[in-house]
């Protein structure tokens, strides 16, 4: 029997005893506490500025001018004043600079832009739903805020501005949208909005349009898009990296055992934080193709350790959930991505054959796993569509 996992595996928080002042502690450029693999941030949060992962043409002379900051911040600058969202998600422009890093000082105008905040923000709601009545998720969203980034000095220490700003903003969600209420996952989303300068208001408009416009059910009791989206990226992988996936499937691990808390953390657990906000900027001008893009690059980056010393599930689900930050690093990660091709008709052609009969509330949905067969001489097919329910 499977069931779904637990959404996020946030890290125990450090108890008041525990936690030396923050004074004391070595940080990086990120705000993150300093560890033995602690890379130096680029300045455009780790951009490779030989990566063209839209492979879009365009001429030397334009290229050249993405490598100036100046001129990436005017480009920028000109797309939030004079264009609509949907214009700038087709500019081919657009698609180039974004692989250059969302300018620090215009990253979250430029994710609110595309986000498309303004359409749902309405003066004064942040400040009455503050005033509303205790309800009973506040229990969970209070266990959970010492666990979310644990290791920045923005929540390091108990009872810290950080800590206050996500438990407000996550708590008026709880009761802007009861649908939802509240996840693990979204903490995650909260923290890199307030790692990012955003006021707790911002980030609170900034997390409803996001969850409205690209993520509506993933945060939904049933987990209904995670799901559904584990069970579309494990026939991926059998397209992609045939090897790999065989080696994962003989062992009976499912990308919803490992690639649940990359999706529900846009990554934000498992990537480098270089790599982090690089994801975060594509996220926003394409949407949540690049989950899969991202996802399929990750397993890229670990497959050559996975098939030669991960023999069985017991090493390979704890590497796959702690994959060593430097095989992420921007360069390698996006250069994976670079060569993963998906098309928006292949997914959606996908995601119609899970949900063609219905979507069960709970556990494990498989899409025609793919398998070699191990008879001699034959070749591997891919197997009829078929739903799996566990209950």
């Amino acid at each position: 029997m499977t069931s779904v996992p637990a959404p996020v595996a946030d890290q125990p928080g450090p108890t008041a005893a525990a936690t030396p002042n923050a004074t004391q502690l070595r940080f990086d450029h990120y705000g993150f506490l300093a560890t033995e693999y602690t890379p130096a941030a680029h300045p455009q949060d780790g951009r490779d500025d030989d990566s063209d992962t839209f492979s879009v043409f365009l001429s030397p002379g334009f290229s050249k001018k993405l490598h100036s900051e100046e001129f990436r911040v005017r480009k920028w600058t000109e797309y939030l004043n004079r264009k609509a969202p949907k214009a700038v998600r087709t500019s081919k422009t657009a698609r180039k600079l974004v692989t250059y890093g969302i300018p620090t000082q215009l990253r979250t105008r430029v994710w609110r832009f595309f986000a498309e905040e303004s359409l749902i923000r309405t003066p004064g709601a942040f400040q009455e739903l503050q005033t509303r009545d205790r309800i009973p998720i506040y229990d969970v969203i209070e266990r959970d805020i010492p666990r979310c980034y644990p290791d920045h000095q923005m929540f390091l220490e108990e009872g810290s501005a950080g800590q206050q700003h996500l438990d407000t903003v996550l708590k008026a969600y709880a009761h802007y949208n009861p649908e939802v209420g509240y996840c693990q996952g979204m903490g995650r989303l909260v923290g890199v909005y307030l790692m990012q300068h955003m006021s707790p208001e911002d980030s609170f408009w900034l997390l409803a349009a996001t969850i409205r416009s690209y993520l509506p059910t993933y945060y939904v009791p049933t987990l209904t898009q995670v799901r559904i989206d584990s069970a579309v990226f494990d026939r991926l992988l059998f397209e992609h990296n045939r090897k790999l996936a065989d080696h994962l499937a003989t062992h009976d691990i499912t990308p919803l055992m490992y690639a649940t808390s990359w999706f529900m953390t846009l990554f934000t657990m498992a990537l480098p934080w270089a790599s982090v906000l690089r994801v975060w900027d594509w996220f926003y001008l394409k949407g949540t193709k690049i989950l899969f893009r991202i996802g399929l690059a990750i397993l890229d980056c670990a497959a050559d350790h996975l098939l030669a010393h991960c023999p069985t599930s017991s090493e390979i689900l704890p590497f796959l959930l702690h994959i060593p930050h430097d095989l992420l690093a921007p360069e390698p990660l996006f250069a994976a991505a670079n060569r993963v091709h998906i098309t928006t008709g292949h997914l959606e052609k996908l995601t119609h054959q899970v949900t063609a009969h219905g979507i069960p509330d709970r556990g494990e949905i498989e899409l025609g796993s793919v398998r070699s067969a191990k008879e001699k001489g034959r070749r591997a097919r891919f197997r009829p569509l078929r739903k799996v329910f566990h209950s």
